[in-house]
């Protein structure tokens, strides 16, 4: 809404000058006009490279928990995530100071719709991965576990609880 309103002053201030009688108004009006076109621009290809960066960092750790998944675990089991998706410091020094990468598609993925883990099952399924979905007991009674795993080895870690496998 912000953006719609600037650009709406923006134009109706460029009117203006662009129909002044002087010719160096109108040539500055252009010139101003460039630069904020040409600085906007590069501002949206730099977000949109964020977001691959992001897309593909994400999709990253996916194919890696899914592999991890099908080599070490009975994936004919339910298998529940817990836990929150933190990007790379990489990631995070090509922001900038206040802005960030945004939420985790992962992170997202987990109870997205008030479901438990429906559409981050989806990305995997998407990816090629096909794993079982849970309860929301087996997610609750998931989250309380994992409250007491702390992932050293990678930014993940899984436990098999005998019921079911855990994704924190």
């Amino acid at each position: 809404c912000m953006v719609i309103l600037c650009g709406l002053v923006l134009a109706i201030l460029l009117h203006k000058l662009l129909s002044s009688d002087k010719t160096y108004v109108k040539r500055t009006a252009c010139v101003i006009a460039i630069v904020l076109v040409v600085a906007l621009s590069a501002d949206l290809a730099h977000w949109f490279h964020i977001d691959y960066i992001r897309s593909e960092e994400e999709k990253a750790v996916m194919h890696e928990v899914g592999k991890d998944l099908e080599a070490n675990y009975d994936t004919s089991k339910v298998i529940i995530f817990t836990g929150e998706y933190s990007f790379s410091k990489e990631l995070h020094s090509q922001t900038y100071f206040v802005q960030s990468a945004g939420r985790s598609c992962i992170t997202w993925g987990i109870t997205a719709f008030n479901e438990v883990n429906t559409e981050l099952l989806r990305y995997f399924n998407y990816l090629g991965y096909n794993f079982i979905q849970g309860t929301e007991e087996q997610y609750a009674s998931g989250k309380h576990i994992a409250e007491s795993m702390t992932p050293e080895r990678s930014s993940y870690e899984i436990l098999d609880t005998g019921e079911f496998i855990l994704v924190k």
